[in-house]
């Protein structure tokens, strides 16, 4: 059971963060639409761009130790 709860945690962590990411790909595409974006604009782009990839990590780190636990505990 808590394998099957963990999944369904996993999956609406990734559909979050796949809403965020298309949020930010619209937001970009709005702001830069046949104009240059300012230093300031790219900054905070590219800001939110590095705690999306940081988010994933964080998403497949706890998938993968979580694993691998699971994995140690049903072979004890």
């Amino acid at each position: 059971m808590a394998g099957k709860e963990s999944a369904e945690e996993l999956k609406k962590e990734i559909e979050t963060l796949r809403k965020e990411i298309e949020s930010l790909k619209k937001r970009t595409e709005e702001e830069s639409e046949g104009k240059v974006l300012s230093k300031e604009t790219v900054i905070e782009i590219l800001d939110e761009t590095e705690n999306l990839i940081k988010k994933t990590f964080s998403i497949l780190e706890g998938t993968i130790i979580g694993a691998i636990e699971g994995m140690k505990k049903n072979l004890k």
